[in-house]
């Protein structure tokens, strides 16, 4: 089977591939020691220069040739500059490769068929029919990343987060596989669709073209096309090097002490309604020390624009995406918080407890959207004068937990679906608003379940929420002035933050 492949014109390693060699040591031999053994075993003579590959097109040839492959990707390690001590590989391999494999199958079991008709010997053909061919990626990952290991100084780990990422092409063969269009029952079916001034073929993915291989029979494959496939007369071509490294996380807390900030950008129909934003105020430094792409901003629930975030602050994280720098030392997060909060909106945003997390971390925000508590001050206007009976019974009913039902409120509806949501209010207290001489004026102390609506709490929307703040006082109406998040129960950045 061997000396069938040779003829056909495929190099050593792809003879080793079709055999599915699965010992990853020997392709590691030198390409002059394999091409040795192949020489005894066949009997050819080892001056002869070896031809282009008719099954992988020179991928295998020339992986990890060190002026085509290896000298491009270190200059782009060394362009890029990421922080790792390993590396993956992630490979695209010429398409044409896909039916050149099948065919040359098709074309071993040919000769094998006219061998066992002679010798009347059957076993070898059975056993070739039952062989796979090894997935043409594996073989190059191993052969390259080996050679990328020793000029990198990187470790080779198919597990590692960062991931070099390499497309083969071969320009010359790309279309071949349109003759399986020609069939007389097609699986594959591809049309041609005008983009932006420029034609492009489309149906003809790797997965239809397997598809329609599998249904392609013998007959058809030799009325249809050349069985063994041409030798090409040129090697594939190394046509893009791209490198991405797993998503980092770094959490924290965040203050916001203006009532003209927004949590993230707040745009509608284009016109842009808050000029600040938490995430525009802060981003950017986090993403100067991780060097990355992007970052996606995730917090524990959210304030409007016009309520400040007090206290402790409200439980943050980054998604930080393709890191060139992933992990941050403790020094550096010490030095992130002081940038932040000592820069010209500092009197807007400030951060604290800045951390590594790990990604498991993150569903700890996830989990407390529903169960986790918080705190809120407000100053609360009432249609009557704060008396003591008033006082006594706001109280009274806020000294125990109570459920307050919230019907979709009128201001969220047209983004929330009509539900009514029972909610706990933990607790509640009201004072008189000392500080000013409007005998209408409260402030409002009240611990929460999260999802709780507080302005429809003290306004009632319309007779939506039940009980509310009005209600319980016993008054007409009541609402909302302003409103500060003094505290959002939730252990963050958690205790097992260590990465």
């Amino acid at each position: 089977m061997a000396k069938i492949l040779r003829q056909a014109k495929c190099c050593h390693r792809c003879i080793l591939r079709f055999f599915d060699c699965r010992n990853n040591s020997l392709y590691f031999y030198t390409e002059k020691e394999l091409q040795l053994v192949f020489d005894h075993l066949l009997h050819q003579s080892s001056q002869s220069a070896s031809p282009t590959c008719t099954a992988c097109l020179g991928c295998f040839q020339y992986a990890g040739d060190d002026t085509t492959i290896l000298q491009p990707i270190c200059a782009k390690l060394k362009q890029e500059q990421y922080e790792t001590d390993s590396f993956a590989l992630v490979v695209t391999v010429p398409i044409s490769m896909n039916h050149r494999d099948h065919l040359l199958k098709l074309h071993v079991q040919d000769q094998l068929d006219k061998q066992a008709s002679k010798s009347k010997i059957e076993t070898g053909l059975d056993r070739w029919k039952k062989f796979g061919i090894r997935d043409a990626k594996d073989l190059y990952r191993s052969i390259t990343g080996r050679e990328l290991e020793r000029t990198s100084c990187l470790q080779y780990n198919p597990d590692s987060a960062f991931h070099i990422k390499l497309t083969l092409e071969h320009p010359a063969t790309e279309s071949e596989h349109l003759f399986l269009t020609q069939v007389k029952d097609p699986v594959l079916r591809v049309r041609k669709v005008k983009k932006k001034g420029m034609t492009h073929t489309i149906g003809d993915s790797r997965q239809n073209i397997s598809e329609a291989l599998n249904a392609l029979t013998p007959e058809d494959a030799h009325a249809l096309t050349t069985i063994p496939p041409t030798p090409p007369k040129e090697r594939c071509i190394l046509s893009n090097i791209s490198m991405h490294h797993d998503s980092a996380y770094t959490g924290g807390r965040y203050l916001k002490l203006s009532r003209e900030c927004s949590q993230t950008p707040w745009v509608v129909r284009g016109k842009k309604l808050a000029d600040m934003s938490v995430s525009g105020c802060i981003m950017d430094v986090f993403k100067k020390y991780h060097r990355c792409d992007d970052l996606k901003f995730v917090t524990a629930g959210r304030e409007d624009a016009n309520v400040r975030m007090l206290g402790t602050g409200r439980p943050f994280y980054f998604e930080v995406v393709n890191p060139r720098h992933p992990i941050l030392s403790t020094e550096e997060c010490v030095q992130i918080e002081k940038e932040i909060n000592t820069c010209s909106s500092s009197h807007v945003v400030q951060v604290r407890n800045i951390q590594q997390i790990k990604r498991e971390d993150t569903q700890i925000i996830k989990q407390g959207e529903e169960f986790k508590r918080k705190t809120y001050q407000a100053l609360v206007w009432f249609s009557e004068p704060l008396t003591q009976d008033i006082l006594d019974r706001c109280n009274e009913k806020g000294s125990q937990e109570f459920v307050t039902a919230q019907n979709t409120p009128v201001r969220v509806f047209q983004r929330r679906g009509a539900a009514i949501r029972e909610k706990t209010i933990h607790h509640l207290t009201l004072r008189k608003a000392e500080e000013v001489k409007d005998t209408h004026l409260g402030i409002v102390t009240m611990n929460t379940q999260a999802g709780t609506y507080i302005k429809e709490f003290v306004h009632g929307d319309l007779g939506r929420t039940l009980p509310n703040l009005a209600t319980i006082a016993g008054v007409k109406a009541a609402d909302l002035i302003e409103l500060d998040v003094l505290e959002v129960d939730l252990e963050w950045p958690p205790s097992s933050h260590v990465v």
